[in-house]
């Protein structure tokens, strides 16, 4: 028994030993991604460059194993310079320590080169850096005299050709000889029938080496966009213009050197646009061009009850454009009530792919008002994909729901509290009897008369809960009884937002308004709004052109200033003001 609880005690330690190590090693590898590497990404053949790897607050114990660095020549490295520095902060004292290993090295001939293989020992595990790749240049085909090389801008989009609402960037560079000068910042650029987002420039982005026309240049990235051509077309893209100050000798004797003014204009270019084909274009088609992924999911896992909110969320990802894509439409069991979707859309460039990438996050909330077995449809989700230039759908699986019953409504609750009420009053009857009820020979005709109004207003009271009740079940009937309400409350709220010079939320919400109350007061699924179809329902009804075609401009209008430039609070009224007018001339044509 001894010796096994001893080998037990052994075990034990063994485990906690590699435990340790383990994680010992796994804080080693965390801390390999974090070593800082400094080295330029373009070189002159013969041009001497250095790289530098920094290991902060950690301590070696060993020199840096050999680098991997074919076709380059190591002049001299590894290098080791140590720093300390110590912060008082509000009484606390702390420190941090920093180790660098410099390599120099010098290109004999053109071509991309990889520098791998720095590891190193330290008191935190086995480090290991991030391989680097350089990319080394032939020299100018002449000499060039100092300030002989003219500096210029250049505006480089990542294509010429593309189709209408492709999301593509667009660079916009400084090339100048040496980097002894400063510049005037870029204006901003105005474009037409291209909707813009900048660039958030990382700072190795910004200075490179290129060579154009067999001259070195240095290539200062000035600004960095996402742009998405609006019309089909050649799209004439703007010249941007700045002035750099160079310096120059002077002869003053108290100022050593002056600056000569050079101002640049980069060279007008063109966009051709093709259109989105109409062959094999979808009924279902939402705008959006690119490639996409799309997942459905609930919010909860948990069987459904009535009288609850619930949310099916969707998701749609993928490289490409959906900032301009309609949401897709679901059609909700009748008795569902249902509110207006709410979307969160982003379009960002990701440097890892190189690549311009979309996320939309929508959610769309409903409360079941019957129990059941129900389903919601498969949904449908349709691009253009520019690739394979062709139209893509997705369709994600319908899902089938068990809705069991909740708890009552408010209402509910009152209809049953006046029934008991009404059933101890008769019980009391049954019991006493009328001849035996105590003070009865006091009583007068005013107490029969006022039992018969409790009677009748409490008559009254249930058979309104139960209109009410009924009209909360026939949901389409509630929400076309309501439909000027709840635009009222949106297009007031929407006010709120033009006033506050918030002017995303502004849009969203003045378009819910509009949707929404067509689709309430018309008794229209959400499916069928569109603005053809909003057209001809109005014409149908005798509404005159003002209301039928101003209510689908003003959508258009929306939908346009969403993505148009910066608009001030006085746009954002007028935009207030013709959607009210309109919904009080429908509302008086009653």
């Amino acid at each position: 028994m001894v010796m096994r609880k001893h080998l037990l005690e052994i075990k034990g330690f063994i485990f906690c030993l590699l435990a340790f190590l383990s994680i010992a090693l796994g804080k080693g590898n965390l801390l390999a991604q974090n070593i800082e590497v400094q080295a330029p990404k373009t070189v002159i053949v013969g041009e001497q460059f250095s790289v530098q790897y920094s290991l902060d607050n950690i301590t070696p114990s060993s020199e840096p194993a050999e680098l991997s660095y074919s076709g380059l020549e190591l002049l001299y490295g590894p290098a080791c310079s140590r720093s300390s520095q110590t912060f008082n902060l509000n009484g606390r004292i702390s420190s941090k320590s920093s180790y660098v290993y410099t390599y120099t090295f010098i290109a004999d001939k053109e071509g991309t080169f990889r520098i791998k293989g720095f590891t190193i020992e330290s008191n935190k595990g086995k480090l290991k850096g991030e391989n680097i790749t350089v990319k080394v240049l032939a020299p100018s085909n002449k000499q060039q005299e100092q300030g002989g090389i003219k500096p210029f801008l250049q505006s480089q989009t990542s294509k010429q050709t593309v189709y209408q609402d492709e999301a593509i960037t667009i660079v916009h560079k400084l090339y100048v000889e040496n980097l002894r000068f400063r510049y005037d910042p870029l204006e901003p650029i105005k474009y037409e029938d291209i909707i813009a987002q900048d660039i958030e420039l990382e700072r190795d982005d910004i200075l490179d080496k290129e060579k154009v026309q067999g001259t070195i240049y240095n290539a200062l990235t000035l600004n960095k966009q996402i742009i998405i051509p609006k019309a089909d077309g050649s799209i004439k893209l703007p010249s941007i213009e700045t002035a750099i100050y160079v310096p120059i000798p002077s002869n003053d004797v108290f100022f050593s050197t002056e600056e000569r003014r050079i101002k640049l204009k980069s060279r007008p270019q063109s966009l051709k646009v093709l259109p989105l084909p109409s062959e094999g274009r979808p009924m279902d088609f939402s705008g959006a061009v690119g490639q996409f992924q799309i997942k459905a999911s609930f919010d909860t896992n948990q069987e459904l009850e009535t009288n609850k909110a619930y949310n099916l969320k969707l998701q749609i990802q993928g490289w490409g454009n959906l900032k301009s894509a309609s949401l897709p439409k679901i059609n909700f069991p009748t008795s569902f009530e249902t509110y207006p979707a709410t979307s969160k859309q982003e379009i960002f460039y990701d440097k890892a792919s190189a690549s311009i990438r979309s996320t939309a996050d929508i959610e769309y909330s409903f409360i079941p008002r019957s129990k059941g077995n129900f389903t919601i449809p498969a949904l449908s989700f349709s691009f253009f994909n520019p690739r394979t230039k062709q139209y893509e759908s997705l369709t994600t699986k319908a899902i089938d729901l068990s809705i069991k019953k909740g708890k009552d409504t408010d209402f509910e609750g009152i209809v049953q509290e006046a029934n008991y009420s009404n059933s101890l009053l008769s019980k009391y009857h049954q019991e006493k009897g009328a001849s035996s009820m105590e003070g009865l020979k006091y009583l007068t005709a005013w107490y029969f008369l006022a039992y018969l109004i409790i009677i009748l207003i409490s008559t009254l009271i249930i058979l309104a809960l139960l209109r009410y009740r009924a009209l909360r079940l026939d949901v389409i009937g509630f929400k076309a009884k309501q439909a000027n309400a709840i635009a009222v409350k949106r297009l007031k709220l929407a006010k709120t937002y033009a006033q506050a010079n918030k002017k995303d939320a502004f849009y969203e919400e003045l378009l819910r308004a509009l949707w929404g109350y067509v689709g309430d007061k018309f008794r229209m699924p959400a499916s069928m709004l569109s603005r053809e179809n909003i057209q001809d329902l109005f014409d149908e009804k005798g509404f005159s052109s003002e209301v039928s075609k101003g209510y689908c401009l003003l959508l258009d209008d929306l939908e346009f200033a969403r993505y148009a430039p910066q608009q001030g609070e006085k746009a954002l009224i007028e935009l207030y003001e013709k959607a009210v007018k309109l919904i009080s001339m429908i509302e008086s044509n009653k």
